[in-house]
Parts: structure tokens; sequence; C-alpha cells
């Protein structure tokens, strides 16, 4: 992916896979990487981006899981990392209907004295 504005030009270049463990068991994994840098300069900046679920059907249509996001937007600067444990669940109810929730903590090195409570509920309605 490469995208750009008129002060900063960004490209994402990464791998994903979606892994079954056992009859009711689901990982999926995706890495990113990430270079950022301002319009007429040289120097790049890198990064790393991350996200990793691990879940399990209680039934048919139902997923329990637990999550864990990443960042660091400057791999030259250790406290630019933040992460972010959580877990969710997935309900399919009906063809063409989900629900989704999940609460994470999303904690920045730089201030890990003060983490943030993230919390989302989904509808999602498709035909």
């Amino acid at each position: 992916l490469k995208g750009k504005n008129s002060t900063v030009s960004r490209e994402i270049l990464g791998l994903h896979g979606v892994y079954g463990l056992g009859k009711k068991g689901v990982a999926r994994s995706e890495v990113d990487i990430l270079r950022t840098s301002s319009i007429g300069e040289v120097e790049n900046q890198y990064g790393v981006l991350g996200s990793h679920l691990v879940g399990y059907n209680f039934f048919t249509g139902g997923l329990g899981y637990l999550v864990l996001e990443h960042k660091q937007d400057d791999m030259g600067d250790s406290d630019s990392f933040t992460y972010s444990p959580g877990v969710g669940f997935q309900l399919l109810p009906l063809p063409h209907f989900e629900i989704q929730g999940e609460a994470q903590r999303r904690i920045n090195i730089r201030d890990r004295d003060n983490p943030e409570n993230r919390l989302f509920l989904t509808l999602h309605v498709y035909h």
C-alpha cells in the first residue's frame, strides 16, 4: 500500500495469515512494516504494526477471542511502542447479520501509568 499527501509519503508492506487450531480453534496474525518520509527529505522512518488473534468457536456462529495489537511508529525509538491486549466476541446468528464486541487496554510505553480503555460494539447487516 502506498500513499502520500503534500507533506508525507508512506508505504506499508505486510503478511497476513489465518490458521485452524483443531476443530473449533482459529488463529489470525498480521505484521506490517511501515516506511514514512517527509516530502523532500531523504531520511526514512521505519515502524512495525501487528494484530494477532486466537479464538474459539463455542457454537456455530459464536466466536470468543483474545486479541493483541501493537505498533511502533519509529523503530529507532523504543518509547514509541504501544500495545493493546483485549478480549472479544463475534456472533453470526443469521445470514448477513453480524454482532461484534471488543474491549482492549491500550498501553503506551512512554506513558505506561496512564493506560486507555477501548471498547466497541458493532452491528453489521449486509446484503
